[in-house]
Order: structure tokens, then C-alpha cells, then sequence
């Protein structure tokens, strides 16, 4: 019983991770459409062939009045389900964000839906989402590239490519590959393996949470009233370890700790689970399941099946990092993520300085979370919204500003200890 609810429901655990060359590169379809409401920007859309008879929507945009070749950058995605727009419910849509911002400035952008995913980030093939690994998400990021350097618009000595997150690892492989990409923008990374970082978040992490915040009187125990009570908090289904996971509704209206787990009497008043021992093994063994292929071939993760994470899980960012010799790096991160530390992109950043890599910057924005919003600054609910308006003029300034100027100064100096 336990095993299968935490097969249920992590989804509440990894929603911050919603908010990472072989064959022909082909368009097999293409096409223009003028019914937008913006009419600085002109649309074309494409069907791409990412070989073995997988084929892709793609959405190019570029400025209306476009007559010369122009720089042109390539969105990748970050884990999960997601189409062109990096759709996330209800209506976040930061890569058509990032991709008008851009094309109203001069850029051609690209981006794609993930193979086996449609519009609003819609499953329209469980087999093959269910069965990808990261190397098929990077062979499809390859082609796409090609696919984009490919168009008649975009000056081929000015690509760039984008990666978020999940997309960050793909986008530092992509790089590494084709040496004509001339900008490498990395947006909430991490330089080691994500294994050891998706440990260190659904346990550590986990952890301190429970003790900070469910664990009001500081005792070492979680309480039954102690874990209902955050029910009442503003989006508690995004907490690190939200009440679902403990309790469960009876049938008779009240409230009981899941089945399986252990619970005890303190002093003699209402049941208790304790924090480094009940707990800790909750999250351990939820740690494990989420790589293990299930029967109904469903997901426990959400966001990525087994396939995918375990050939995830091995990749690191620092071994790449630094063969990304002739690009320029951009490494933007949230001072509050909770899964991606700012620890992580400084570590990049360390690896990078230690290579005598010509051009990099970083920039760290204080109290915002993985999904680069302003969060607060002890939060732990990490929620998605529109990119905000300074972090794109921070792109776009690096982008185009020779000096790497930023369009306001962004403090660096940090106390990472908490988070590192």
C-alpha cells in the first residue's frame, strides 16, 4: 500500500522540474502564417523529420520586416511533457515568451514540440514518451539546430541555442558537437550528475523542509494535526513534501497517516512519525521506485519515466562544460531554486575560469526560484508565471552588447550556504 502511494503521487515533489549528430536533417513542411495579432513578427511552421519516422511541429519566428540574414537562437526544453511553447498549466508559456521578445529584436527563434508530445504539452504517443531516453532528446535537439541553420534568414555565424533546466544538459552536448554555435545560454543548471542532485532534493532537501516547516515545535516528530494543517497554506500541493504524501482521508471524514508507515504515541497524546528515521526512509525508498519500469508502464515521476531517468541520471554538466571552447556562455539561475542551487551554475562558472574559457558570465537573481520568478526569500514553493521583464532584457543585453552589459546590476554575493 505504501509503495503504491508513493508511486501516485509525486507528482507534488518534481512540479519545479516541469518549470534540458546522426541521420538527415529535413523539413518536410513548411508554412507561413499572417493571422497573429502582432504584427512585428512573422511565423512559419514546420514539421520536422527527427529520423526513424518520427517527425516534430516546430514553430519559427522572426521580425516582420526580416530582408537580411539575422542572429537566430534554438529553444530546449526542460523535463517534462512539454510542446514548443514549454506549456505549463495554466497557462505559463515562457518559450513563446522568450521567442517574441526576441523576434520583435532582430532574432530568428526556433522551437519544437518534444517528440510524441502536441499542442498544450498533450501526450499523443505513451509508447514513445514513455520509452525516450536523454540521447534521443539530444539527437533531436541536433537536428533541430541543423534544421534552423538551414533557413534562409538566419546568419549562419550567429546561432545560438537556449536550454532550460533539463535542457541545460542537452544544450552543453549541443554546443560541444557543432562548433559554429556561437552563444550557449543556460537557464537554471546544474553541474553535477542529476542523479546526485535529485537525490540530494527529494531526500536532503526534503528533509529540511519537514523540519523547518512541517515540523512546527521542533521535536523531531511530525504530528497528524502538524501535517493537515499545511493543507491550509496557499498551494501546499507544491511543497516539497506536501500532506498527501502522509495522510489520508478516512471514511469517516478524519484524518489517519498513510498506511505502512510507522507511527508512534508521544506522550500519549496523538500519533507522531519521526523525521530522521520514519521519514527519511519514506523519501529513500521513493528515490528508488521512480527509476524502476512499472507494469502499467505509468511514470511514478510524472515528468520523466524510467527510460529517461535512468540514462538521465548519469549525465553531468561540469565534464562538458568546459570542451564548449568557441561559444559564448551565459549561465542564469535563481538564488531560491530548491532543486538547482545557485552552488550549481558557480561551480560551472569555477569549471569554466579553471579552462581559461574566454567569454562567460553569470547572474544570479536573488530570491527567485527555478522558473526565475521572484519567489520570496525563504519559500518553499516554487511557482511558474511570466518570465519577468528584466530577466529577457538581461538575454537580450548579453546577446547583443559585445561588452556584456546588463540592463540592471544583479547581486552575485550570495549566502549559499542553506541551499548549497
Amino acid at each position: 500500500m505504501l509503495i503504491k502511494t508513493i508511486a501516485a503521487i509525486t507528482l507534488g515533489f518534481i512540479l519545479i522540474f516541469a518549470l534540458l549528430v546522426q541521420g538527415v536533417y529535413a523539413t518536410t513542411t513548411a508554412y507561413e502564417d499572417s493571422s497573429s495579432n502582432n504584427r512585428t513578427i512573422r511565423h512559419r511552421y514546420l514539421t520536422i523529420d527527427l529520423g526513424e519516422g518520427i517527425q516534430t511541429d516546430a514553430e519559427l519566428t522572426m521580425p516582420v520586416l526580416a530582408n537580411r540574414s539575422l542572429p537566430a537562437i534554438l529553444l530546449i526544453h526542460g523535463a517534462g511533457p512539454l510542446d514548443k511553447d514549454h506549456f505549463v498549466p495554466p497557462d505559463n508559456r515562457p518559450f513563446r515568451e522568450i521567442a517574441e521578445y526576441l523576434s520583435e529584436r532582430g532574432f530568428v527563434v526556433l522551437r519544437y514540440d518534444k517528440r510524441a508530445i502536441g499542442a498544450n504539452s498533450t501526450i499523443e504517443d505513451p509508447d514513445m514518451w514513455y520509452n525516450q531516453t536523454i540521447y534521443d532528446l539530444i539527437r533531436d535537439a541536433n537536428k533541430t539546430l541543423h534544421v534552423l541553420s538551414e533557413q534562409p534568414e538566419v546568419d549562419k555565424d550567429n546561432i545560438s541555442v537556449l536550454g532550460v533546466s533539463q535542457g541545460s544538459w542537452i544544450a552543453t552536448r549541443v554546443a560541444a558537437d557543432n562548433p559554429f554555435v556561437k552563444n550557449v545560454l543556460l537557464l537554471s543548471s546544474g553541474a553535477e550528475k542529476w542523479g546526485d542532485l535529485m537525490n540530494t532534493y527529494l531526500i536532503n532537501t526534503t528533509l529540511q523542509y519537514t523540519r523547518e516547516i512541517l515540523d512546527t515545535n521542533h521535536d523531531g516528530f511530525v504530528s497528524l494535526s502538524e501535517v493537515v494543517a499545511t493543507e491550509n497554506t496557499p498551494y501546499w500541493t507544491l511543497a516539497p513534501l506536501p500532506s498527501i504524501m502522509l495522510v489520508e482521508n478516512s471514511t469517516g471524514g478524519s484524518y489517519r497517516f498513510v498506511e505502512g508507515l510507522e507511527t508512534m504515541e508521544l506522550d500519549g497524546e496523538e500519533e507522531v512519525i519521526q523525521i530522521d528515521t520514519t521519514v527519511r526512509g519514506l523519501l529513500e525508498q521513493r528515490f528508488q521506485l521512480i527509476f524502476a519500469d512499472t507494469e502499467d508502464r505509468s511514470c511514478p515521476f510524472v515528468v520523466m519515466c524510467p527510460p529517461m531517468l535512468r540514462t538521465y541520471a548519469e549525465l553531468d554538466n561540469l565534464s562538458v562544460i568546459g570542451n564548449i571552447s568557441s561559444s559564448s556562455i551565459l549561465l542564469m539561475q535563481g538564488g531560491r531554486d530548491l532543486g538547482l542551487p545557485p552552488a550549481q551554475p558557480l561551480m560551472l562558472e569555477q569549471k569554466l575560469l579553471d579552462v581559461n574559457h574566454p567569454d562567460h558570465t553569470i547572474i544570479v537573481y536573488p530570491n527567485h526560484g527555478h522558473f526565475l520568478t521572484n519567489i520570496g526569500e525563504d519559500s518553499w514553493i516554487d511557482m511558474g508565471g511570466p518570465i519577468p521583464h528584466y530577466i529577457l532584457e538581461d538575454m537580450y543585453s548579453w546577446l547583443t552588447d559585445p561588452d556584456r552589459k546588463r540592463s540592471r546590476q544583479t547581486d552575485v554575493s550570495l549566502d549559499l550556504s542553506a541551499l548549497a
